[in-house]
């Protein structure tokens, strides 16, 4: 009797949530609690934020050039933050309209801001 070949193959959505909650290391983390969005913000360094939502169009199409941008400058931390699971965190942040993107530099939140899914200007931030 043959025995049936299991091949496994690892779609890029299981890569991705394997390597959701390393910052720094060219992945996007997830915010899920407002302890873990302090602690990351206040380890210093840049964080660009990502506030985004399921049913946002333009922040699904904007998604992957986050992803891209998350490998291209490995020593920033790139996260994003669900205004729907994370409102206390968006509201703190005076979020309007997703996608909206903010920088924290060294613990505090810079003038840097993006409303909107430009490629170009986000990769400017």
């Amino acid at each position: 009797a043959q025995q049936n070949e299991r091949h496994t193959h690892t779609t890029p959505q299981q890569t991705h949530r394997a390597n959701m909650g390393k910052g720094g290391s060219g992945t996007v983390v997830y915010i899920k609690s407002e302890a873990q969005f302090n602690d990351i913000v206040a380890k210093g360094g840049a964080v660009v934020i990502d506030f985004t939502a399921t049913w946002c169009g333009p922040c699904q199409r904007i998604a992957p050039f986050f992803e891209e941008l998350s490998t291209k400058y490995p020593s920033v931390t790139f996260v994003k933050v669900d205004v729907d699971e994370m409102d206390t965190i968006s509201a703190k942040c005076g979020v309007r309209c997703m996608p909206t993107f903010m920088v924290y530099k060294d613990g505090s939140l810079s003038d840097q801001k993006l409303e909107g899914a430009s490629p170009d200007a986000l990769e400017a931030l």
